[in-house]
């Protein structure tokens, strides 16, 4: 079901994209960050661009994308220690993931985006 695929995809997405902690714009406490370019827009247009390419790089790499949808319905700790491994023995992988988190990462940086803002799987 669409339900279905929607939980998958967001917890696919918790275990690639929060395992380099990402910004969580929206479950973030109100308050306005620093600089242009920080607005809820350009928050979330740099949330669709990572998300975009993250389901773009699965599709075209299903060993990658069946070991995600394997660890569905794990435990959080477990998932992550899980894609930790797998990473380690895909440094390849891990590279590829790392260049598509990179806008997310600049992102927090420029806007100077506290920590205690980073939410797994959303940026």
């Amino acid at each position: 079901s669409s339900m279905t695929f929607t939980l998958l995809a967001r917890r696919v997405s918790a275990a690639i994209i929060g395992a380099g902690g990402v910004l969580a714009g929206v479950a973030a406490p109100a308050m306005a960050y620093d600089g242009p370019g920080c607005t809820a827009a350009d928050i979330m247009a740099v949330e669709a661009q990572m998300t975009t390419a993250m389901a773009g790089y699965l599709f075209t790499h299903p060993d990658v994308n069946g070991f995600l949808t394997n660890t569905n319905g794990m435990p959080n700790a477990q998932r992550r220690s899980m894609l930790a491994d797998y990473l380690a023995a895909n440094p390849q992988t891990g590279a590829e993931i790392d260049a598509i988190k990179g806008p997310g990462v600049a992102l927090r940086d420029r806007c100077n985006i506290p920590a205690s803002h980073l939410h797994l799987g959303l940026l």
